[in-house]
């Protein structure tokens, strides 16, 4: 079925491009940027795609073939496409994110917090990471004895996670205090969760790496076994390697080894400081810009 969508797509693409005819397509790649890219091509319009992760899915490697310019995320990311028309420039993050800054104390009042203790952001993305609620909930009780914690569970797993939390600290009620669970977060709660925190706990998917970059927040990544070409791992490692972050696999995913790596960083304030200005060497927020005047210089050429 795929094959004949795929077809039917291609022909929708061309009809559609001849009706618009662009003078620049820019793709992010994904299995439903590949007709609209061969159709560019058929047509002779200018093409350049931006790959986010450290592996690059079938979609970017075929329209990179296409392309007249290539903009990768993750340096790794370089040895896939032709060097003379690849630049690393980096992943553009939301513009809303560099809006009304918060210092850290401040932000941490935003969400009832003491400003004087390490606050933890726990971030399972848009659709919430099930072995991580599954670690937070384990562990709940001894993390608070350590952090504050602002917990982001996802839509689909809210309604368990509240439960299970609900029955856990209405035993410790002392703790209640220091925790904050949300369903999902749009701009503005994201941008202040990550104000907030001193520490990030997350997977490894592109967009959350670099927006947590661009808030220089040291990181102890979990990447998803289960990604597609295993990019997950990929990002976490290059990240790493950064200086920005530590990896945790999802095989050795234990409270102690979480913690150990946690205290390390927030009480070491060296090791803080060095991590938080390697996160914001690795961001690059001038990435949208770069890819703009690119598709503008394809554009007038």
């Amino acid at each position: 079925a795929d094959i004949f969508n795929f077809m039917l797509s291609c022909v929708q693409s061309l009809l559609r491009l001849f009706i618009l005819m662009p003078d620049v397509v820019f793709s992010k790649g994904g299995t439903g940027s590949l007709p609209v890219v061969l159709a560019s091509r058929f047509y002779f319009i200018p093409i350049i795609i931006h790959e986010s992760d450290a592996v690059p899915g079938l979609a970017s490697r075929i329209s990179a073939r296409c392309a007249s310019r290539i903009a990768i995320a993750f340096r790794g990311a370089a040895v896939y496409f032709p060097v003379k028309k690849t630049a690393q420039v980096g992943n553009p993050v939301r513009p809303s994110l560099a809006r009304d800054r918060l210092e850290p104390p401040a932000a941490k009042k935003l969400w009832g917090f003491d400003p004087m203790k390490a606050v933890v952001f726990v971030w399972g993305g848009s659709q919430g990471a099930g072995r991580l609620n599954e670690f937070m909930v384990k562990n709940l009780v001894s993390f608070l004895d350590y952090f504050q914690v602002i917990h982001q569970c996802g839509a689909l797993n809210f309604q368990e996670v509240k439960f299970e939390t609900d029955v856990i600290l209405a035993e410790y009620k002392d703790r209640r205090a220091r925790y904050r669970l949300l369903a999902y977060f749009d701009e503005s709660a994201i941008k202040d969760a990550l104000q907030a925190a001193d520490l990030v706990i997350s997977r490894a998917g592109a967009g959350s790496i670099f927006e947590m970059a661009f808030f220089g927040k040291p990181t102890i990544l979990i990447p998803l076994s289960e990604s597609a070409g295993d990019h997950q791992r990929a990002n976490a490692y290059e990240y790493a390697e950064a200086g920005a972050a530590v990896v945790v696999e999802e095989n050795n995913l234990g409270f102690h080894l979480v913690l150990e790596q946690a205290r390390r960083i927030l009480e070491d304030s060296d090791t803080w400081q060095a991590m938080s200005k390697a996160a914001r060497d690795f961001a690059k927020p001038d990435a949208a810009k770069k890819i703009a005047e690119e598709i503008m210089k394809l554009a007038n050429d």
